[in-house]
């Protein structure tokens, strides 16, 4: 055995590798020398700037990079010589070879930007965008131009805002690709994905993973819709050709829990060698990947397992594991399963996966959703419920109102509120957004009254979910005095106007805990039974109290065990 060093051997043997035995049938010499120079020029300068400039979700090597890029690459190559018009027949193949070329160029660039700059975190793309964007157009190198590409990278946005279609043979926008989105009547507003463009992107990335089988990562941050994209994906895909096992993995998973899981769901397909039923691709979903505690030498026993599932060189010819329950513990073989898997960027109780795993999979980092998006997807989820439940029009018309106000306190929390060793709970993340948006919708349209109890609700809802945290007065007076800054500046209403019912010392002003604690929503002012219990205001105190009270007492004389509330 002879070992190098991954920075010793470079990445040049790796894309001649590639180049050598995985070149798609019916390039001509002048078309594979193109892709050899477009790939040569724009590769390693790629590769060099994100090493110096940028920062990755989670560490990568240089290899693992190019092994995504050509991967990419080829497959995008391989699918748009399918098409009609990159067919030679033998008299036009001059236009053809000069189409296929403007084919190649852009799918270089555009695998590039979604091998090598798609592992930035969010701070980190928009350099890499303004980067590729001067050094294909040599604007700002000191590299000679391969050539002139064309046609251009759009100047407008970021580079991963478009993608090159070859149908076309130019860029088009993300949403250009897709119909609108028409919601479902009936959906539940916590289970819809809107069409964003991180949604649609995303979608292209999983379908063409599926289609050529390429073993996906994504890791970002908790709340960028990792997990539900995938699901999303999943669930659209055809039942009689494709099954999914989904998993989940803590710190206390198990070798042994994960290689039972996958068992279970396989069949025999010959003697050592198992799968799904024949004509079908399992899809392993794992979430939380890097979750597992290392063990005493430092390996995450559930990772290599897995690891040793789908390499089919170390383990050939298929990759597989043990049978631990035959006393002879033969080779299983496991065939058409496609590991996709999504984690959280490394630290805190997430740990860095080895390398040997990452250099299996294609690594996509999802970036921090942006003001724009989290605007459209709150706004459209909410005007459509609103609509859809022939809300009064005054409510209605809050919708922006509502989501503009709750991105202001979510970002002022996040800013302010910070973790420290006594707050370590301190954390928000885009769960929590919506979380108070759809608190928001808990009031049915025959609990409205006007548009100000809409507003107390987002009070309420905001102190439920973030309020609820704080350990200390002096972060509680913070987040009352936002909620009333909010309060006049976004919904035009004076707090101490729309929560006089509150004022307990007759001074005609809302502002302390004591008074702002007793606004209450919720659903105990109905029977214990109801099969529908509405949320509503609960404005009378004391008859709240007598309320629950009662619903105690009930408790009581039906249970066994006597419970006492203080």
């Amino acid at each position: 055995m002879v070992y190098f060093e991954p920075h010793l051997m470079g990445v040049n043997p790796l894309i001649e590798k590639f180049f050598g035995g995985s070149i798609p049938e019916g390039l001509s010499e002048d078309e594979v020398s193109e892709l050899r120079s477009m790939t040569g020029w724009l590769l390693t300068p790629c590769i060099t700037f994100l090493r110096e400039e940028c920062q990755e979700v989670s560490p990568t090597q240089d290899q693992n990079l190019v092994q995504s890029f050509m991967n990419l690459l080829l497959t995008h190559i391989k699918d748009a010589l399918n098409l009609e018009h990159f067919k030679k027949d033998g008299e036009n193949d001059a236009d053809v070879t000069k189409k296929i070329i403007t084919m190649i160029d852009g799918l270089v660039i555009f695998c590039c930007i979604w091998a090598i700059g798609a592992v930035c975190v969010t701070a980190s793309r928009p350099m890499f965008s303004n980067f590729l964007k001067g050094f294909v157009s040599g604007k700002t190198t000191s590299i000679t131009p391969f050539k002139k590409v064309q046609p251009d990278v759009p100047e407008r946005g970021s580079v991963f805002d478009w993608v090159f279609t070859a149908e076309s043979l130019g860029w088009k926008s993300w949403l250009d690709t897709v119909e609108p989105q028409a919601i479902k009547a009936g959906s539940a507003v916590e289970n819809l994905v809107i069409q964003t463009l991180d949604n649609v992107r995303y979608q292209y990335v999983l379908g063409h993973c599926i289609n050529h089988q390429i073993k996906l990562l994504f890791c970002g941050p908790t709340g960028t819709g990792k997990t539900a994209y995938m699901k999303q994906k999943l669930v659209q895909l055809p039942k009689e050709n494709y099954m999914e096992i989904s998993m989940g993995f803590s710190a206390q998973s198990k070798c042994a829990q994960t290689q039972d899981l996958v068992d279970s769901m396989l069949d025999r397909r010959r003697k050592g060698v198992f799968g799904p039923p024949m004509g079908k691709l399992c899809i392993l979903m794992v979430d939380d990947l890097n979750m597992p505690n290392k063990e005493t030498y430092g390996a995450q026993p559930p990772i290599e397992i897995l690891r040793q599932m789908v390499d089919a060189n170390a383990y050939a010819p298929t990759g597989g594991w043990f049978d631990r329950k035959d006393l002879t513990h033969p080779f299983r073989g496991i065939v058409d399963v496609l590991l996709f898997s999504a984690m959280g960027p490394p630290g805190g109780g997430r740990t860095f996966i080895t390398a040997r795993m990452l250099g299996h999979m294609y690594l996509v980092g999802f970036p921090l959703l942006d003001d724009e998006n989290m605007t459209k997807i709150f706004t459209t989820i909410l005007d459509w419920k609103l609509q859809a439940d022939n809300y009064p029009s005054e409510v209605t018309g809050l919708s922006k109102k509502l989501v503009a106000a709750t991105l202001d306190m979510y970002k002022s929390a996040v800013a302010e509120l910070l973790p420290t060793p006594l707050k370590v709970h301190y954390t928000f993340n885009l769960r929590d957004f919506a979380k108070i948006v759809f608190g928001c919708l808990l009031l049915k349209k025959g609990e409205c009254e006007g548009p100000q109890r809409h507003v107390r609700l987002w009070i309420h809802e905001v102190w439920r979910v973030i309020g609820d945290r704080l350990t200390d007065n002096q972060d509680r007076m913070w987040m009352l005095d936002k909620t009333r800054e909010l309060t006049k500046t976004v919904f035009n209403f004076a707090f101490d106007d729309i929560m006089g019912h509150l004022d307990l010392d007759g001074d005609g002003k809302v502002q302390t805990l004591e008074e702002s604690r007793n606004l209450i929503f919720g659903d105990m002012m109905s029977e214990p039974a109801a099969p529908n219990r509405p949320y509503a205001e609960c404005m009378d105190i004391a008859a709240l109290q007598a309320r629950v009270e009662g619903h105690l007492e009930q408790y009581n004389m039906m249970s066994t065990k006597k419970m006492d509330l203080v």
